[in-house]
């Protein structure tokens, strides 16, 4: 009933009194009439009060399940307790077991922020009502017996203050507070019951976002465990695989080594090789290995480790000139991760792997004059940075170079580092070509036909002497690694002896005067596109012919693809027969 309806209500009774009663009766009905109609509005009013109250509080409760944001929720829990209220300013304030308390919202009656709370209550009420649980309503502070010791409420003219405490699990967390500065007597008893109840959602709110993000916490350290086990099973796999590797090859470099290994030779040259060995290979000094390509620089780098006194430790060898100088401090020093696009865990480098024992750095000479620079430092100091890292890590590496560039003209030249040449060059083997070793070729041969006959499990090939001699008097530019090679296609292509005809063709023009290159004029040489045509096709039809026409066992002789050997066919217009 609104109050256009009691005033209609109050017309018609009026009027029935003026037909039944006396005016005296009238004035009475009149005075009831009016108290009436005051109360009742009262009570409508109180009504509106109560319903707006009912409909924040539901406005509230429907945020708690709508609002994401603790703090956007809170601060309007607090908004509303003040709008409803008639507070001044509003506070809710929150304390875990052995913390100070801390505000969570601070609001005044603009809805704005307040700044610097912890000045502006009295810490003496809020922390009464957390210790005892119970709400507290004054009227006006600065008369309160209870709060005439409390030197807050004085400096800070409180007066009316309402607080609250907000649960959870039987377990007071913290309180709502609000109070009124400039008015006494503002908050009533229906006011306690409300901020009780919006406490009691900010309780609510709290918790399910405690609960909320303790979850969000235990799934991140759940995916922080995964990736980290992943990270660790990754980590553990490479290093599986890595000592799977180092175990074969120690295992291969232990069942075929000898005093010096695989090194072949008795000829003069050799044995000064060998007298040098027996000198140096028991310390512990860098060592710089020259000589031609092909000539068994590396081969001399695994004698130097494995008959020295870091056998039981690595060997890790590395061609610099194999890899992009972008590429070459990654792989020396390692990186961490994200040091780099693609760098997506750390990663030892060479260095590291090899520290105890040996690395070998063959084509030094093809180095990069800024990694120069770096590779000096960490031999002078012994200790490397990874790629994005900045913590230096210890090595202890001894470190045997080799090149076939003379590096002394480099130096001069300002393409080397005079100070590295030094540092590198404290020991040196220079190994001859295999030109310069008369005599070692035969060794050499039969060497190499003995490692094939063991790889095939098959009887010894045999050499005709034909064929010795022209492989004896081949200067072969290749050197060691050149003779390996053609024993291999030998060894394939024959069927029992090695014959001078199954020698590869570029040997038997070679020798075609006697062992010696044939003098020819400008006229008899041919394009070298012709000539080296010539030569592939002539290799091509000898394979086939000796593989009996098997295109399949041709190829794999040849060291190509089916496909690829296809292609040749069609281009040289060979056809199998």
């Amino acid at each position: 009933m609104d109050k256009k309806r009691l005033k209609e209500v109050k017309a018609r009774a009026k009027d029935l009194f003026f037909v039944l009663r006396s005016n005296e009766e009238l004035d009475v009905a009149e005075r009831f009439f009016a108290e009436c109609e005051s109360r009742g509005l009262r009570v409508l009013e109180r009504l509106k009060q109560d319903n707006d109250r009912l409909q924040k509080l539901l406005e509230i409760t429907r945020g708690l399940n709508q609002e994401k944001d603790l703090k956007a929720l809170l601060s309007a829990i607090i908004d509303s307790g003040i709008d409803l209220t008639g507070a001044e300013r509003g506070f809710l304030l929150v304390q875990a077991p052995g913390e100070l308390e801390r505000f969570e919202v601070a609001r005044n009656f603009d809805r704005e922020d307040i700044t610097n709370p912890e000045v502006k209550v009295s810490h003496t009420i809020a922390n009464e009502v957390f210790q005892t649980g119970r709400a507290l309503l004054c009227s006006n502070a600065q008369d309160d017996p209870r709060f005439q010791a409390v030197p807050s409420v004085k400096s800070l003219s409180l007066r009316a203050i309402l607080c609250a405490p907000f649960r959870a699990r039987d377990r007071v967390l913290g309180v709502v507070y609000l109070d009124n500065r400039f008015a006494e007597g503002v908050f009533r008893e229906e006011d306690l019951a409300l901020l009780e109840a919006f406490a009691a959602q900010a309780a609510v709110a709290i918790e399910g976002a405690r609960l909320l993000e303790e979850n969000r916490q235990k799934a991140a350290q759940v995916e922080l465990l995964n990736r980290e086990l992943e990270a660790r099973v990754e980590t553990q796999s490479i290093k599986i695989h890595r000592i799977q590797q180092l175990l074969t090859q120690k295992q291969s470099a232990l069942a075929e080594r000898s005093q010096y290994g695989d090194i072949v030779g008795a000829s003069a040259r050799m044995q000064e090789i060998f007298s040098l060995l027996d000198r140096i290979v028991e310390t512990d000094l860098p060592v710089l290995v020259t000589g031609e390509s092909g000539t068994g620089k590396e081969m001399i780098a695994r004698v130097l480790h494995y008959e020295g006194p870091r056998s039981e430790k690595e060997f890790v060898s590395e061609n610099c000139a194999a890899i992009a100088p972008s590429l070459l401090e990654s792989e020396l020093f390692g990186h961490v991760k994200g040091a780099f696009t693609g760098a997506s865990r750390d990663k030892e480098g060479l260095f590291e792997l090899a520290s105890g024992g040996t690395l070998f750095l063959d084509e030094i000479g093809d180095m990069p004059l800024e990694m120069q620079t770096k590779l000096l430092r960490v031999l002078q100091e012994k200790s490397i940075r990874r790629v994005g890292g900045d913590k230096r890590i210890d090595v202890d590496v001894r470190v045997i170079t080799a090149t076939n560039r003379d590096l002394r003209r480099l130096v001069e030249e300002g393409a080397f580092r005079e100070d590295l040449y030094f540092r590198l060059n404290v020991l040196s083997i220079d190994l001859p070509p295999l030109r310069e070793r008369p005599g070692d070729v035969r060794l050499l041969v039969d060497h190499f036909l003995a490692l094939l006959a063991r790889e095939r499990a098959t009887e010894l090939r045999v050499l005709e002497p034909e064929a010795l001699r022209y492989l004896e008097a081949y200067p072969w530019p290749g050197n060691i690694r050149e003779l390996a090679n053609e024993i291999r296609r030998l060894d394939a292509l024959a069927d029992g002896t090695i014959r001078a005809s199954h020698l590869s063709r570029r040997i038997l023009k070679a020798l075609a005067g006697g062992g010696r290159l044939e003098p020819v004029s400008p006229e008899d040489i041919l394009p070298l596109d012709i000539r080296l045509s010539e030569v592939e096709k002539e290799e091509i039809a000898r394979a086939l012919a000796a593989c009996h026409q098997n295109k399949t066992k041709t190829a794999e002789v040849l060291g190509i693809s089916r496909y690829t050997l296809n292609r040749k066919l069609e281009r040289l217009g060979i056809s199998p027969e």
